[in-house]
């Protein structure tokens, strides 16, 4: 085999010294086993292989060391082989110059006798806090107390330094184990106390005071309950000035393994992290949802994550802060030092900018669950080695693509679905407005499919409304669409009876519609669909109906008994039901399809949201109508038959 090099290039050729010094090469080295380092050009080279002047020829490989840690249990440490650290070291262990805040219990980082505020709070044989023994050679600046309001933010708790020991721990050490980028500098900065709590207040000053120290990465293996944001908007105005200064913050998702994010995880400037177990699969305990963007090892059963530390408070019994060993844990806490360690190393390899991390980190990700983004892994595990390594970049802002369809429960809600073509930053666009006039309307959008989202809206006067998406990709190109569009507006009025669990819904006149949501059993707190209760109040309809269906919350029809066609008995669950009767309709790939339990006889016609006639037919003995001979929009379909006329507004798409 040949190789294309360039001239001048330093080879190795085979053959005696003594002949290869009469070439025409230049010699650097010659070694006593008959081959030696020489300077030539490709051609010359082989034209004297040709002759049978050198035995062979070969450019001058590179080779680097495959580093293994020496570290006695690293063999134990199943998330770094998950990984591939030993290719990442081998690229970089990070640099002291990159800054890790970890704002946590504290960190157990140095000697330091245990103030008098703090003796009733954690124990020890000498009245001192210790050092553990696995942080000896690793970097920590000057961190801040804001549980005491002292200098000292040494653990309590024994959570901080099992989160700095996966960050930084001392690497090839010959004791304990390893850490993902041992070779960056640690500030820590304690804002829970000796039980693991803490508040928003002392969350938020200790982010600025990150900010303030020169912080390049933020962990936050932390948060309140899952989807509450009320007290969170300071922590929330923290992490924005953070990003504002390329500064990543890493919060944990939450363990109460719930579909709803924790704040202050949920907020998107943060970068999100859930856990996934020894099988890359998600924990039972993840929390998951809109706005998870990336899931680390975090261990479960009996495969958890192990780090030095100390016993933590539990039960009344105090940590004993001068006795450290090496302990398994897990939860997202545990997962979340995993992303912070990864985002350090990515800039200590020169790679500084918060939108290439995130789009390198996305775009090279462990794809896990349904392909491409998903409310259950996000983008997946980074694939941190990929991410050092790669070159790929993308500055095409992303499309939008804006369609609009009913909202079933009452007509005057409106359901606006976005399409995109690129994966986005937090998995969905950030927001929704909707204007009319001076108006301004902004929602959040709700993750349906792989890049297709929703949000509703109400509206009550006809006119012309823009509707516009905001969003950006994951490499942070920003883009927005508008459309706009002229709503018709149809009332249909609703009357609560007097009982709270039975709704009686009036139809505007000469109009029946064929489909409609109801909640059966609710009250101001909502609904529960997993509480099993029997509800033998009724729902009551004004029309007399035959050939009701009603379609459960699974989809799944749900057996009931039905009352002169107007009173629906013994539902099994609360929960959201689809009553079905006489005609259904549903969407199909540019078209819809309009379903009849009996034979439908007469006149359909199709209208534009302004009132023009669009198309019309005769129908004779038809059970089932295709409309697919109409351009993507929202129409009105009206049928005339047996002396009732059906109206509905559908939308093609």
């Amino acid at each position: 085999m040949y190789f294309n090099a360039l001239n001048g290039q330093k080879y190795i050729i085979g053959g005696k010294y003594e002949d290869i010094k009469r070439l025409d090469v230049k010699i650097l080295k010659s070694s006593r086993y008959n081959f030696s380092l020489v300077e030539s050009d490709y051609d010359n080279l082989k034209k004297l292989l040709k002759e049978g002047n050198i035995q062979y020829f070969e450019p001058v490989a590179k080779a680097k060391a495959f580093f293994i840690p020496n570290d006695f249990y690293y063999s134990h440490q199943w998330n770094f082989n998950m990984l591939g650290m030993e290719d990442v070291w081998d690229l970089t262990m990070g640099v002291d110059n990159v800054k890790v805040s970890i704002l946590d219990t504290g960190v157990g980082f140095e000697y330091y006798q245990i103030p008098s505020y703090e003796q009733s709070e954690v124990t020890s044989g000498d009245g001192h806090y210790h050092k553990a023994d696995d942080l000896n050679s690793a970097t920590f600046l000057s961190g801040y107390d804001y549980i005491h309001n002292d200098l000292h933010p040494n653990d309590q708790n024994g959570h901080g330094t099992h989160i700095a020991g996966t960050i930084a721990q001392s690497t090839n050490n010959g004791i304990g184990v390893a850490g993902m980028a041992p070779n960056v500098s640690i500030i820590p900065v304690q804002v829970l106390d000796y039980k693991g709590e803490g508040d928003s207040y002392s969350i938020a000053e200790g982010i600025y005071y990150a900010c303030d120290q020169g912080a390049n990465v933020i962990s936050m293996s932390l948060g309140g309950a899952p989807g509450d944001s009320n007290g969170w908007h300071t922590v929330h105005n923290a992490i924005v000035y953070a990003y504002s200064l390329n500064i990543a913050v890493v919060v944990a998702s939450g363990n109460d393994g719930i579909g709803n994010l924790s704040y202050p995880s949920a907020f998107k400037e943060a970068f999100s992290c859930g856990a996934v177990s020894f099988n890359q699969q998600k924990t039972s305990y993840s929390q998951y949802g809109s706005g998870l963007d990336f899931v680390m090892p975090g261990g479960e059963g009996s495969n958890k994550i192990l780090q030095e530390t100390f016993r933590g408070y539990y039960d009344g019994h105090y940590s004993r802060v001068d006795s450290f060993a090496y302990y398994y844990y897990y939860g997202t806490s545990m997962a979340t030092p995993h992303l912070a360690a990864a985002i350090a190393l990515l800039k200590s390899y020169g790679i500084t900018n918060l939108d290439e991390i995130y789009g390198r980190l996305a775009y090279y990700a462990i794809d896990k669950g349904e392909n491409g983004y998903d409310t259950l892994y996000g983008f997946g595990i980074p694939n941190i080695f990929n991410a050092l390594n790669s070159t790929y970049s993308d500055n095409t802002p992303p499309v939008f693509n804006i369609y609009l369809a009913e909202n079933p429960v009452f007509n005057g809600n409106i359901n606006v679905w976005t399409a995109t073509n690129e994966e986005l930053q937090n998995g969905m666009p950030d927001s929704v407005k909707v204007k009319r006039g001076s108006e301004i309307q902004k929602y959040t959008p709700t993750i349906i499919s792989h890049n297709i989202y929703k949000s509703s809206f109400s509206f009550n006067t006809d006119g012309e409304y823009e509707i516009s998406v905001y969003g950006k990709d994951i490499w942070g190109n920003y883009s927005t669409s508008t459309k706009l569009l002229n709503l018709f507006y149809i009332p249909i009025k609703t009357e609560k009876n007097i009982r709270m669990d039975a709704y009686k819904f009036l139809f505007s006149k000469n109009t029946f519609p064929n489909e409609c949501i109801i909640q059966l059993y609710c009250n101001k707190d909502g609904f529960d669909i997993e509480m099993p209760k029997t509800i033998n109040t009724p729902v009551r309809l004004n029309i007399k109906l035959n050939n009701i269906c009603l379609i459960g919350p699974n989809d799944q029809p749900v057996s009931y008994s039905l009352d002169k066609g107007v009173k629906l008995y013994n539902i099994e669950h609360n929960g959201y039901y689809r009553v079905v009767w006489n005609i259904k309709t549903y969407n199909i790939d540019k078209g819809i399809i309009l379903e009849s339990y009996e034979p439908l006889n007469g006149i359909l016609s199709i209208y534009s949201l302004d009132g023009r006639l669009v198309e019309s037919s005769k129908l004779i003995n038809r059970k089932r109508v295709c409309i697919n001979s109409i351009s993507r929009g929202i129409y009105f379909i009206k049928l005339k038959t047996k002396g009732m006329q059906l109206k509905r507004k559908v939308s093609i798409w």
